[in-house]
């Protein structure tokens, strides 16, 4: 697993921090914004579901932002794993904090083209998210079968 969010770390603090550098597309923002205010209900596994689909949407739409074919190429992988965890977390029954500030904050970072800034928010983003996941095991793993 900490190969899987380093490699994470690698590919998409690299997209947002090139996103930011090259600038965005007006038709593509509106999109990226719906995609950043999407929340979820806590106990309510369809509107997660929802949210999970648009998570990983916001997070290629960042990386095709990139303009890099081999970064979205990347990206589109390591969502299909990320998402195998959060599918994961929602059979048991959690479904972590909302991380629509998190997302509005990078988007807002590269719609400034803040790079460095973007880069950085997007690696406290995917760091909390393993953060969350840690705990998430390890409390698990502690609880009598």
């Amino acid at each position: 697993m900490t190969d899987l969010y380093d490699y994470r770390a690698a590919v998409e603090c690299a997209s947002a921090e090139l996103a930011a550098t090259k600038g965005m597309h007006e038709d593509l923002r509106e999109r990226i914004e719906i995609l950043a205010h999407t929340e979820y209900k806590i106990a309510d596994r369809e509107s997660y579901v929802r949210f999970i689909s648009a998570d990983t949407a916001f997070h290629v739409a960042i990386a095709r932002l990139a303009r890099n074919h081999l970064l979205l190429q990347a990206v589109e992988s390591v969502r299909c794993q990320m998402e195998r965890i959060m599918y994961a977390a929602i059979d048991i029954g959690y479904y972590g904090e909302v991380p629509g500030r998190e997302h509005r904050g990078i988007l807002e970072a590269i719609i400034k083209r803040d790079s460095p800034r973007a880069r950085q928010l997007m690696y406290e983003h995917i760091f909390g998210s393993k953060d969350k996941v840690v705990r998430l095991a390890i409390g698990n793993a502690r609880q009598p079968s």
